[in-house]
């Protein structure tokens, strides 16, 4: 479990097993008191002195408000408890093949370093590979050298090339996952403008400093989120897009921040809350999700069922037009719903189900429900009916009892 999470239950369970003693027992209303407007708690109440005729005495007291812990989410608890168990394997993990770019910057290296590394020995339970996993990164000056020395591993297509040239044109960085020829090595290219991972550089007009240090960590975990993918696709057998959008995106968020809250001491519940902050509401429509009902919640999903498809912007652009890009928050809800219910070597099981259905390689018109027969021998239970008596109340709960930071300015 999160070192954070334990030791925030750690000091409420004793803060809650210690008897409240009064600070000051001879303090009541109406009792003396020797200097006007000094106050004093008692037996729940703050009490002022004040002058009444010619004495001191304290005030009738107003009830102190107690100060009420934020409710962790059950789904939360399970989600760090459930992935808390794992490794269990001694084996050695499969190394990474880190490939820096000539211009890159070192501070961001190392955290790529420190997090391929982690994220590698979290996951040696499950079908490794014998190759080391590439991971390549530079700044956009170093973009024709990342397509270079990808292109060494294998012969990529000029829409992988001409999509990290897109991305690497961005004006606050990106990041590009990769597939090669269906191998489930996959791999991973990062090309960023600034430094959007450190804590020093990174001031995006006008946003206050709560939003900047959220926008900094969320960043730290898109670097989780990425290589995530390429255990996507280990473990899938290089299918992880036929996972559809809210499976693939949404499981590499889900893991990218649990992965990022034991590698790179990050906090699992802050950045699921940052998540819901980006996206708890429809943008597309305008819709603040908190009011939505179970029918609307129903057709939202299968929505995202999507598949992620191209990388090229044109292709992000209509990504986000028909679904809101609510694959990444919402559907980091649905794998706390998954791992609470099933446990997380059943949604491993799930992902490598995915080399059985063979037909899906060769057929792009099945991608989008490639992922739904394994779903349904791995959970006993299809994928439907999970979404109307599992998913949706959940998703319902959660929204409602989310509580946006102050600096939030969505909908609603």
């Amino acid at each position: 479990m999160n070192k954070k999470l334990i030791a925030f239950l750690s000091i409420l369970s004793l803060f809650l097993s210690t008897p409240v003693i009064p600070a000051n027992a001879a303090v009541k209303a109406g009792g003396s008191c020797k200097k006007a407007g000094v106050t004093s708690v008692a037996l729940g109440k703050t009490y002022k002195c004040i002058k009444s005729g010619n004495k001191l005495v304290w005030n009738k007291g107003v009830v102190v408000k107690k100060a009420t812990p934020t409710p962790i989410p059950k789904g939360v608890i399970a989600a760090l408890q459930g992935f808390g168990q794992f490794p269990k394997s001694k084996d050695v993990p499969q190394k990474v093949s880190f490939n820096f770019g000539p211009n890159a910057d070192k501070d961001i290296s190392a955290l790529i370093v420190k997090a391929g590394n982690g994220i590698m020995e979290l996951f040696v339970d499950f079908y490794q590979d014998p190759r080391p996993y590439p991971v390549f990164f530079g700044s956009p000056s170093d973009t024709e050298w990342i397509i270079q020395e990808r292109n060494k591993i294998s012969p990529s297509s000029s829409g992988q090339d001409e999509g990290i040239r897109q991305w690497s044109q961005q004006p606050r960085g990106s990041m590009f996952t990769g597939n090669r020829m269906g191998s489930p090595q996959g791999d991973v290219t990062f090309v960023t403008s600034q430094k959007l991972f450190s804590n020093s550089t990174f001031n995006p007009g006008d946003w206050s400093q709560s939003q900047q240090d959220a926008a900094r960590k969320t960043n730290l975990v898109s670097i989780t989120h990425h290589i995530m993918h390429g255990i996507q696709s280990r473990i899938t057998g290089g299918v992880w897009w036929h996972l559809g959008c809210w499976g693939a995106e949404g499981g590499a968020q889900f893991y990218g921040g649990l992965t990022a809250s034991r590698v790179l001491d990050l906090d699992y519940l802050e950045d699921r809350n940052n998540q819901l902050s980006t996206w708890t509401q429809n943008l597309t429509k305008g819709e603040d999700l908190r009011r939505y009902n179970e029918s609307q919640w129903f057709d939202t999903l299968k929505k995202i069922e999507c598949v992620p498809g191209s990388k090229s912007l044109e292709s992000q652009a209509l990504l986000r037009a028909e679904t809101g890009m609510l694959q990444y928050s919402t559907g980091i809800l649905l794998y706390e719903r998954l791992m609470e219910e099933f446990g997380h070597q059943k949604i491993m099981e799930w992902w490598y189900g995915l080399r059985n259905e063979n037909e899906c390689t060769s057929r792009p018109d099945l991608k989008g429900v490639c992922w739904k027969a394994p779903f349904q021998r791995t959970f006993g239970v299809d994928v439907d009916s999970w979404y109307r008596n599992s998913a949706i109340p959940y998703l319902i709960g959660e929204y409602q009892s989310w509580i946006p930071p102050s600096w939030w300015r969505g909908v609603g």
